[in-house]
């Protein structure tokens, strides 16, 4: 049995190696060199003469601090708005979170040991952040007090989510853990054995419908469990495969009882929330993220060289845009009409929604490797992998 600490090593090796691959641009690159490089990316075409304005950098600030500087550094964690203050949340690879407010002004920040794998969460006046370091904390978003703490041996890989009465993480060991929202006190967890063979670095963050929670597992397996007590519902096998049968990326729900998950070896597959019974399935390996657009009609995929959209129904691919075979798509956001993609040390893409033009690249150097936020009018939020956090204006 492969125990976690190998499980780690061996993702951040595979993971890490494709995510950082050197950037083309150097300093004194020029901007027609920066927007060459975003042309090779895709079979999309740019503007040769001038290309679309679709985004304005509103501001930008240096968080990660750490007198380390990698060189090919990397930050995973999305940042988190919160939409009624304007606040903005990042967590970087030193442990630290940052508060910026809606102009880009920092408030506070505060260590809390890390790095950070996955982003934080705010929910009804709590920020929740969990680190690779195994701590989770709740802390105060205006002040950036700790209110409580929990710490696992192992390392948490997602994003927190609050459901009910609880806050709910995957960590490294494959177990999803729930915790009571206002102390951090354990209420139950879920777990499956890592497979023999070789596993992806990741984990899928659990996505909750009413009562229940969905989560896919290093094994293969799509399982949903009651929220209160976390016991099974139902299961089901979506892999078999020898290796790479990862479900790592995050579930999602659509309104009309679908639940998604993706296998790094078999595709997309699009299940019954409330049986498991399988309504479709897609063949496309080395999906790692999935992503509903904003009518919730229609499913995004991405993973190793790749990024498309499907249909909900019947899983038809509406497009799909292949990238350089060394480009791994690590974050899918739609937002105001547009999907933003990121894939580690290459550019951003700005991608139009309905077509998979590519309308826009945005480099800032070493490339993205988290996830962008939207934000309430038409704003992202983009934390780099030197650790510069963006707040842009994107152009319907």
């Amino acid at each position: 049995m492969q125990t976690n600490a190998t499980k780690l090593r061996l993702g951040m090796a595979l993971v890490g190696s494709a995510l950082v691959l050197s950037a083309c641009a150097g300093a004194q690159a020029t901007a027609a060199a920066k927007l060459n490089q975003a042309r090779a990316l895709t079979q999309a075409s740019l503007d040769e003469s001038a290309p679309e304005k679709a985004y304005s950098v509103l501001w930008w600030h240096k968080v990660e601090g750490t007198s380390q500087r990698p060189y090919k550094p990397v930050e995973l964690a999305a940042p988190e708005f919160d939409p009624t203050s304007g606040k903005v949340f990042a967590a970087t690879r030193d442990g630290f979170v940052t508060a910026f407010s809606e102009k880009g002004e920092r408030l506070w920040e505060r260590e809390i040991g890390g790095p950070f794998n996955a982003g934080p969460l705010f929910a009804d006046g709590t920020l929740y952040v969990a680190s690779a370091s195994g701590q989770m904390a709740a802390l105060d978003p205006v002040t950036g007090e700790t209110r409580w703490t929990y710490s696992t041996p192992d390392a948490f890989l997602t994003r927190p989510v609050v459901a009910g009465d609880l806050v709910l993480a995957m960590t490294a060991a494959d177990t999803l853990l729930a915790l009571d929202r206002a102390t951090g006190t354990w209420r139950w967890q879920y777990k499956r054995d890592l497979p023999p063979g070789l596993t992806l670095f990741g984990a899928a963050r659990p996505a909750v419908k009413g009562d229940r929670v969905f989560a896919g597992f290093a094994d293969g397996h799509a399982v949903a469990l009651d929220l209160k007590t976390g016991g099974v519902l139902w299961e089901k096998e979506l892999s078999r495969a020898k290796a790479f049968r990862d479900l790592d990326a995050d579930p999602v729900i659509d309104e009309r009882g679908n639940v998604y998950f993706a296998s790094n070896s078999d595709g997309l597959f699009c299940l019954d929330a409330a049986t498991g019974e399988a309504r479709f399935s897609q063949l496309r390996p080395g999906l790692t993220v999935l992503a509903l657009n904003e009518a919730g009609d229609k499913i995004y995929a991405g993973g190793q060289g790749f990024v498309g959209l499907f249909e909900t129904t019947g899983g038809k691919m509406r497009w799909g845009r292949e990238l350089t075979g060394d480009a791994i798509v690590t974050g899918l956001t739609p937002t105001n009409g547009q999907l933003i993609a990121v894939s580690g040390a290459h550019p951003m893409l700005i991608i139009e929604e309905e077509t998979g033009r590519v309308r826009r690249a945005f480099q800032p150097g070493h490339g993205v490797s988290a996830p962008a936020r939207a934000g309430n009018l038409g704003e992202a939020f983009v934390l780099s992998n030197r650790g510069y956090l963006y707040g842009l204006a994107l152009h319907p």
